[in-house]
C-alpha cells in the first residue's frame, strides 16, 4: 500500500494529510489514542496496518485481524464535525464505498455495523478524549474484511467478506484511498446523516430480539440518531447505544430485496 500517493491524491480534506503505516501492532486504536494522550496526534491522522493482534472491537470483543486480510485503521479526530450524528459519518462512508465502489448492496445495522445480507463486513469502534490542548477528541476504529475466505469457529455465520461477497475490488491501498475521500466529502458537507443512516438500514419494520428474550420491532430513527423501538405490549423506548441491548441474528430473514440509495457527498 503506498500511503505516500494515496495522500498526494487526496487532495484538501480533514482526512489522511498524515497516515501512519505499521506492518503489525497490537491494536490502531490503541497506538492513536496513545499519541493523543502525548500530544503528537494531529486532526484527521490516520493509523493503518496490515495485521491487528489485540484488535478489538465493541464491548470489549477481539477483532479477528489477521495478516493482509483487511483493512485495520484509526482516524483521529479532534473538534467535533460539522456531519452529525458523529458515528454515523463513517458508517455512511463504508456503506456508499462497498456499495457504489465494490458492487454490494451494503446495509448498515444500527448503530454502526456494516453488513453485507445478513453478514458482518466491517465494524466501527469510536473511543473518546480529551486532546492534549483541552479540545474533545476521538478515535474512530475501523475494521473491514478484505481477502478473508475463511473465519475462526466463533464468526462462522456471523462474519463476512469482501472476497466472499464477490467484491470487483479488493485493492486496500484502493479502499483506504477512497474511504477516507467519501469520509472527507460527508465531514465538509456538513450533512444532517440522520435520513442518510435511514435510507441504508433495512432494519425499521423488523422484529429484533435480544439474548434475554425481548421482542421489538425497530419503529424509526430519533433526530438525534437514538434507535426507536415498540415492545410486544405497546411500549415505546429508544436506545442511545449498542450496549443498551444486543440484537440477535435472524431479523433479516424473509427480508424484501434490498437496493441501495445514491452515494451522498
Amino acid at each position: 500500500m503506498d500511503t505516500r500517493a494515496i495522500i498526494a491524491r487526496l487532495g484538501p480534506g480533514r482526512f489522511g494529510r498524515r497516515i501512519f503505516q505499521f506492518t503489525s501492532i497490537g491494536s490502531t486504536n490503541d497506538q492513536a489514542l496513545a499519541d493523543l494522550d502525548l500530544g503528537i496526534a494531529r486532526d484527521g491522522d490516520v493509523y493503518v496496518a496490515d495485521e491487528q493482534t489485540q484488535g478489538r472491537g465493541t464491548n470489549h470483543r477481539s477483532w479477528h485481524s489477521p495478516p493482509g486480510a483487511g483493512l485495520w485503521l484509526s482516524l483521529v479526530l479532534i473538534g467535533g464535525s460539522r456531519a452529525r450524528p458523529l458515528p454515523f459519518l463513517p458508517a455512511v462512508a463504508l456503506a456508499d464505498l462497498l456499495s457504489w465502489d465494490c458492487g454490494l448492496a451494503a446495509h448498515l445495522k444500527w448503530p454502526n455495523d456494516v453488513l453485507v445480507g445478513p453478514g458482518k463486513v466491517a465494524g466501527i469502534l469510536m473511543e473518546g478524549r480529551t486532546g492534549a490542548r483541552g479540545d474533545p477528541a476521538c478515535v474512530i476504529g475501523i475494521g473491514l474484511n478484505v481477502g478473508q475466505t475463511a473465519f475462526p469457529p466463533e464468526l462462522d455465520g456471523i462474519a463476512t467478506s469482501l472476497a466472499l461477497e464477490g467484491s470487483r475490488q479488493l485493492d486496500r491501498g484502493f479502499l483506504l484511498e477512497n474511504l477516507l475521500r467519501r469520509m472527507n466529502a460527508l465531514d465538509t458537507g456538513g450533512h444532517d446523516l440522520v435520513p442518510a443512516f435511514r435510507a441504508r438500514c433495512r432494519m425499521f419494520g423488523r422484529r429484533l430480539r435480544t439474548a434475554a428474550g425481548e421482542t421489538f420491532e425497530a419503529l424509526d430513527l430519533s433526530p438525534e440518531g437514538h434507535l426507536r423501538l415498540r415492545d410486544a405490549v405497546g411500549r415505546e423506548r429508544s436506545l442511545v447505544s449498542r450496549s443498551d441491548s444486543e440484537f440477535q441474528p435472524g431479523w433479516l430473514d424473509d427480508a424484501p430485496p434490498y437496493t441501495p440509495p445514491p452515494p451522498l457527498g
